[in-house]
C-alpha cells in the first residue's frame, strides 16, 4: 500500500450547533449543480478514518453516500468498498517510486532503477518529503516522468485499478509543475535530463510533466481526474505558462492543498488571497474546477472552517468542493454549516467596504482577508446568522468571515 502523505486538510470536532439554520439535505449522493451556493464535500481518508470504513454498517454506508460528494481512498484496500461507495477517487502519486515492496510483491525501484531521476554523479534523487538523511533517506524516489516505459507502467496500473473496482476517478498527488527533486537530505538537486544528457531545465521539466498528464487524460476517457498541483507554479508566468495551462486542461479538478487558510497568504501582491482567488477564476475559465483543502486550518478551528466556506462561496461555480482529511467529519457526525444552502449567486464577488462580498438568493458571504484591519459595517437589511440570531451589522478582523442567511 503506498505511503500516505501528510495532507494539510484539517478536521475539528464541532459541537453545540443545534441552532444552526440550514435547508435539509437531499437523499442519495449529491449531484453536480449549476448553483454556487451548495457545499460539495470531499472526504480524504486517513489511517485514523479506516475504522469507520472497516466497521461501516449499512446505515453508515448510506450516511457517507449522502454526505460525501467524493472520497479520496487507497487501492487496493478500498477496492471492495466501491461496491457500496462508487464515488471514490483512488490515490496515485504522479512520480513517486517507493523503496519498500508494493502490494503484489513487486519493488519498482529495485526492478526499474533506470526510471529514477539521478544527479550528475548518477546518485538517485527523491521527492523532498519525509526526508531524514542516511540511512533511512526519503521514502519516495523521484521517477523520470519523461520515460515512456514509466508512463506506460503508470497508466496500465491506473487502468488495472479502474477495471478491478468501481472508482469514479483518480486523485493524482505531487503534480509539481515546478522542480520538486532532492537528495537524501531533502535538499534541492537539479536532475540530469536523460533526453539531453545535460542538467534539466525547469521548463523542460514542465513540458515532460504536461505531456505525461496529457497521456493520462487520453488513456482514461470518462474518468474523473484530480491534480494536487501547486497553484503558483510556472515561474514568473505562473498558470499563464503554456505548460501549466496544459496541466490544468488535463484535469477535471485542481486540488489546492493548503487552501485559503495557508499562513503564507498575504494582503497584497503575488502571494495574496486575492491572487489565489484570481487563479481559481482562471481555472474556471479553462472549464475546470477546484477542491479547496485545509478546511479547518492548522489550528483546526470553527473560525477557520467558516473562513474556508465563505471563500469557497466567493468563487464557487457549482462544480467546486472543499476537503477534510483529518477527523473533523466522520459518519453520523456531520458539521451542520456544511449544509448551508445559499442558492444561486446573484453576482460575482466584489470589494465592499474593505471586505469581499458575494450575494446569493438565500444570503450573503463577507470575507476579511489576511492582514486586513478590523472592519465594522452596517448591512442594508437584517439577516440571520448561522446561530439563529438576527443581525444588521458585522465586525470582522483579519482572516475572518461570516455567512448570513436571508430572512
Amino acid at each position: 500500500m503506498p505511503l500516505r502523505p501528510v495532507v494539510t486538510c484539517a478536521g475539528f470536532a464541532l459541537a453545540g450547533w443545534s441552532a444552526l439554520l440550514m435547508l435539509p439535505l437531499s437523499a442519495g449522493t449529491p449531484d453536480i449543480s449549476n448553483e454556487g451556493g451548495h457545499v460539495f464535500f470531499v472526504k480524504g481518508m486517513s489511517p485514523q478514518f479506516d475504522r469507520y470504513i472497516d466497521r461501516a454498517s449499512r446505515s453508515d454506508q448510506s450516511w457517507m453516500r449522502q454526505h460525501f460528494f467524493r472520497m479520496v481512498s487507497y487501492s487496493p484496500s478500498f477496492d471492495k468498498n466501491t461496491a457500496w461507495y462508487p464515488d471514490a477517487w483512488f490515490y496515485f502519486d504522479a512520480y513517486a517510486m517507493y523503496w519498500h515492496r508494493e502490494p503484489g510483491g513487486t519493488n519498482l525501484a529495485v526492478e526499474h532503477p533506470e526510471w529514477i531521476l539521478g544527479d550528475t554523479k548518477n546518485y538517485p534523487l527523491y521527492i523532498p518529503w519525509g526526508c531524514s538523511g542516511p540511512p533511512e533517506g526519503c521514502p519516495q524516489y523521484a521517477a523520470d516522468v519523461s520515460n515512456p516505459e514509466y508512463q506506460r507502467w503508470w497508466i496500465d496500473s491506473a487502468k488495472r485499478t479502474l477495471n478491478q473496482a468501481r472508482y469514479k476517478g483518480v486523485w493524482i498527488d505531487d503534480v509539481n509543475m515546478d522542480f520538486r527533486v532532492s537528495d537524501v537530505h531533502g535538499n534541492f538537486v537539479t536532475p540530469i535530463d536523460r533526453n539531453t544528457h545535460q542538467e534539466m531545465r525547469e521548463q523542460a521539466w514542465r513540458k515532460y510533466f504536461a505531456e505525461f498528464l496529457e497521456n493520462i487524460r487520453k488513456a482514461l476517457p470518462g474518468v474523473e481526474i484530480v491534480h494536487n498541483a501547486i497553484w503558483y507554479a510556472g515561474g514568473e508566468l505562473r498558470d499563464r505558462n503554456p505548460e501549466v495551462r496544459r496541466e490544468i486542461a488535463a484535469a477535471d479538478w485542481i486540488y489546492i492543498e493548503k487552501g485559503v487558510n495557508d499562513n503564507g497568504l498575504t494582503a497584497n501582491g503575488k502571494w495574496s488571497l486575492t491572487e489565489l482567488l484570481a487563479y481559481v477564476d482562471r481555472v474556471h475559465a479553462l472549464g475546470k474546477s477546484v477542491v479547496i483543502g485545509n478546511l479547518d486550518g492548522e489550528d483546526q478551528s470553527t473560525a477557520a472552517r467558516l473562513y474556508t466556506l465563505a471563500n469557497y462561496f466567493l468563487i464557487s461555480s457549482g462544480r467546486d468542493a472543499v476537503c477534510d482529511w483529518r477527523m473533523g467529519v466522520v459518519p453520523q457526525e456531520w458539521r451542520p454549516e456544511l449544509s448551508v444552502e445559499l442558492g444561486a449567486p446573484l453576482d460575482k464577488r466584489k470589494e465592499w467596504n474593505h471586505l469581499v462580498r458575494r450575494d446569493f438568493v438565500n444570503g450573503i458571504v463577507l470575507v476579511s482577508g489576511p492582514e486586513n484591519p478590523t472592519v465594522s459595517v452596517r448591512l442594508e437589511k437584517s439577516y440571520k446568522t448561522l446561530y439563529g440570531s438576527d443581525t444588521s451589522s458585522v465586525t470582522l478582523a483579519a482572516k475572518q468571515a461570516t455567512i448570513l442567511l436571508a430572512k
